[in-house]
């Protein structure tokens, strides 16, 4: 996973473009530039709602279909609003630009590589929408078969032939396989037959029992006499893209279904809610069921939850869970069990629903929080620019500290191209004579502080290209981020 660096450094304000003149402030003496060494620390951090002007977030609403990937290898994370049926390509620091693909909005929307070109298309709930020559193009016609609408899925080389595949629910569950050219329907031939059992909901796709495929995990709700007699099931893959069903937990109406690997051992285990009536007793519960499902369940907390994410929230290499319930709670793995325990990590401030993922959005090293409704940056060493600067509004920051030891934080800015680039880790190279730009107080409640400042009007500021690099100090490390924003007239 991603680590946390801790490090601090400094930033050149320095000439901008069509302007020889070059502002002036102050700088650090060298005897008070702090280590460079980068420690490994968690990736995780406090999260903030994002700045509704210059996010993503502004386009997601509750409910709202969202997924990430990379659509033109350039190894940021893209975007994907089935809400308005765009893409919002990266700019590597958080910073997107919309891409209408000219389809209607869906309730359900996903990247996947259809003709193996090495970039993501994207497929909606009725459409497949392909990159051609950096055009969004509809190819339904060639790529989906039959009329199905698609309320969920994803997509995976079931078969081992190097083609992504696709397991959806659409009219029952769906196996449909690639063949380089279209969509063919394979379910008949390669899914358990579908009179067997309920409709089901799902999949969820992973490695379950670590032998090198994708397996499927779905889930069906069903009643008897007023008592639930759903279930859960694992669908092996025998590593040509048939799949087996095994019943892995009964009479169990699911909602919601995670698989994370809490054992370490690279094979996936389960966890699971389920709300269910039984005459007058009304009982809801979140479960685990170690694989190979023949133990016992565990409770993980007497109530159903709606949104679960999952991330190494202590820094001892397993996998933790935080549950969204009633309210927010986290489970620390500790002997590959999960425990309900306090964790450094601050969860999420805000409810989510469904199965949320933690990525780095923006580049600067830290996972910040993607739900199917919410995008919430991590605030760990995250500055926010309110509005995009000019001469009239000047330049504003918001910055946020590490952690309630953190007293200022010390702003720098670049206008130019960093020379030499920044390392893996995002650590640019500075000298000890580069200038700092301001000292933000940081507020002991808040953990926040702002900071303006005017742009001189008789400098040709339009268009240049701003870097701003926060360093938090007075943590038990210094950390820092950047963000970067563009001057508007």
């Amino acid at each position: 996973m991603l680590s946390r660096v801790v490090w601090v450094g400094a930033l050149v304000f320095g000439a901008c473009s069509g302007s020889d003149r070059t502002p002036t402030v102050g700088s650090i003496p060298p005897s008070e530039q702090p280590d460079l060494t980068p420690a490994a620390s968690a990736a995780l951090g406090r999260f903030l709602d994002p700045n509704p002007v210059t996010d993503p977030a502004e386009l997601v609403a509750p409910g709202a279909a969202i997924d990430f990937g990379d659509i033109d290898g350039d190894g940021d994370v893209d975007l994907a609003l089935g809400a308005h049926a765009c893409v919002l390509r990266n700019d590597g620091r958080g910073g997107f630009s919309v891409e209408r693909l000219d389809v209607p909005a869906s309730a359900w929307i996903l990247f996947a590589d259809l003709d193996g070109d090495g970039l993501d298309d994207v497929v909606t709930t009725h459409r497949a929408v392909l990159q051609r020559a950096s055009n969004w193009v509809d190819e339904t016609a060639t790529w989906l078969t039959g009329d199905s609408a698609i309320a969920e899925g994803g997509a995976a080389d079931f078969d081992g032939d190097g083609r992504v595949d696709l397991f959806v629910r659409a009219s029952g569950m769906r196996l449909w396989h690639n063949t380089g050219t279209r969509l063919v329907d394979a379910t008949d031939a390669r899914l358990p037959a579908a009179e067997a059992w309920p409709p089901p909901r799902g999949p969820a796709l992973g490695d379950i029992d670590g032998d090198g495929d994708v397996d499927a995990l779905v889930h069906h709700k069903d009643t008897i006499a007023g008592l639930p007699s759903g279930g859960i099931d694992w669908l092996r893959n025998d590593g040509t893209g048939h799949f087996e069903r095994v019943r892995v937990v009964e009479n169990a109406n699911a909602a919601l279904v995670r698989l994370l690997d809490v054992g370490a051992d690279g094979r996936l285990d389960l966890v699971w809610s389920e709300h269910a009536y039984h005459g007058d007793r009304d009982t809801a519960r979140t479960y685990l069921r170690r694989f190979p499902f023949e133990t016992e369940r565990l409770v993980l907390a007497p109530d159903t939850a709606t949104g679960s994410v999952s991330g190494d929230f202590d820094v001892d290499g397993d996998a933790d869970l935080a549950l969204q319930d009633s309210f927010t709670r986290s489970l620390r793995n500790e002997d590959a069990r999960l425990h309900v325990a306090p964790t450094t990590w601050p969860l999420p401030s805000r409810p989510w629903s469904g199965n949320a993922s933690l990525v780095d959005l923006d580049g600067d090293r830290d996972l910040d929080f993607v739900a199917p409704h919410a995008i919430l940056w991590n605030a760990d060493r995250h500055l926010v620019i309110p509005h995009r600067p000019s001469t009239r509004d000047g330049l504003a920051v918001l910055a946020y500290a590490r952690d309630g030891a953190s007293t200022q934080i010390v702003l720098h800015v670049a206008t130019s191209a960093l020379e030499p680039a920044p390392t893996p880790l995002g650590l640019w190279h500075l000298d000890a004579s580069s200038p700092r730009v301001a000292e933000i107080s940081i507020d002991a409640e808040q953990l926040a502080g702002t900071w303006t400042s005017r742009l001189p009007a008789s400098i040709a500021w339009t268009g240049t290209r701003l870097l701003v690099q926060g360093i938090a100090l007075g943590s038990t490390g210094a950390t820092t981020n950047c963000v970067a924003v563009s001057i508007a007239n």
